[in-house]
């Protein structure tokens, strides 16, 4: 019993300690580095992704249908006096009907992004939005189209420096997304919907 009690207080003190030298750490990097000269950074992140969508024709609309999937991003940043970050890159994106595992929308596309950094203890805050625009492959047992999709999102996110130039991070966006058919099966006239995601990733400066 007591034992086990002690191997608990034990576990809370190391745990604690672990989080405040973290923290220490952190803070540490924040405070040194320059608010004059601009930071050039790399991203790369992975994700799920969940929406809902609904398919138009052009004399009706589908009922909204739920996907879910996979993403990641290669993103080249830049960022000044540690509060203004502006990005761009390439997302690939991989998405399956919940109830039809052969439906299937997938593709790359470039986006454009800007954030505000606010600096906090154990890690900053990020918050902005962008722009994206690319291909997409809809495909079914039936049938297939090629899409054009654009959306804005919103992001929010943490980041915490491990080192002066390794910092690791996670993030939420949301979009909304305006998909045009450009070729293929021509019942689809396009697709509306809102793409939510949840990712993590390791960012590098350079």
């Amino acid at each position: 019993m007591m034992r086990s009690l002690w191997k608990n207080i034990l576990l809370v003190g190391a745990l604690s300690f672990s989080v405040k030298a973290s923290a220490f750490s952190h803070d540490y990097i924040m405070i040194n580095r320059s608010s004059i000269e601009s930071d050039l950074w790399f991203s790369q992140t992975y994700g799920v992704s969940s929406s809902s969508f609904t398919f138009n024709s052009e004399n009706s609309a589908s009922k909204p249908s739920s996907w879910r999937g996979v993403s990641s991003r290669s993103e080249f940043g830049l960022e000044t006096m540690k509060f203004f970050q502006i990005s761009a890159g390439v997302e690939i994106l991989k998405l399956t009907k919940q109830d039809s595992s052969s439906n299937v929308m997938e593709g790359a596309r470039a986006f454009s992004e800007f954030k505000l950094v606010f600096s906090a203890p154990i890690f900053n805050v990020e918050v902005g939005g962008g722009l994206a625009g690319g291909n997409l492959n809809y495909t079914t047992k039936e049938t297939s189209a090629n899409l054009f999709s654009t959306s804005r999102f919103y992001t929010f996110g943490i980041n915490h420096y491990m080192t002066s130039r390794i910092s690791v991070f996670g993030k939420a966006n949301s979009s909304i997304e305006s998909i045009k058919r450009t070729g293929g099966d021509p019942t689809i006239t396009g697709v509306e919907g809102i793409l939510n995601t949840f990712s993590g990733g390791i960012r590098i400066s350079i």
